[in-house]
């Protein structure tokens, strides 16, 4: 317990830290500090700015960094270890699936788009 109200404690000087280096001068820090820890005001510009940040790229990557600062990584490397013998085998898939994840929302992210940098996408 003594261990996760450290590292609580750590998120919230370094939470602080990044709002009053931020921030133009302390009035506006105190504020946004002061937004940050009185609730949430919702309102209809909070709605439509929500809508457009959170996109479903967005959402898959924020999904994927829940998973990624869980143990699952470890766990699976150490099963397939077992299996296997060797943990390369399962750092060499997952680099590989990841690399292919990452290529399938790139071009995703790409066909979905109005702008297309490459010139063969457009055929």
């Amino acid at each position: 317990m003594e261990t996760v109200l450290k590292h609580l404690y750590t998120l919230l000087v370094v939470l602080i830290g990044f709002v009053i280096f931020r921030a133009d001068n302390m009035g506006q820090a105190f504020s946004m500090i002061g937004a940050m820890f009185s609730g949430i005001c919702a309102s209809a510009q909070t709605g439509l700015l929500l809508a457009q940040c959170l996109t479903p790229l967005t959402m898959f990557a924020l999904l994927l960094g829940l998973v990624g600062s869980t143990p699952v990584l470890p766990l699976v490397c150490r099963k397939v270890e077992q299996q296997t013998g060797s943990v390369y085998v399962c750092l060499r898939v997952l680099s590989y699936a990841g690399a292919l994840a990452l290529l399938l929302v790139d071009i995703l992210h790409l066909s979905a788009a109005s702008y297309v940098p490459f010139i063969y996408f457009q055929f």
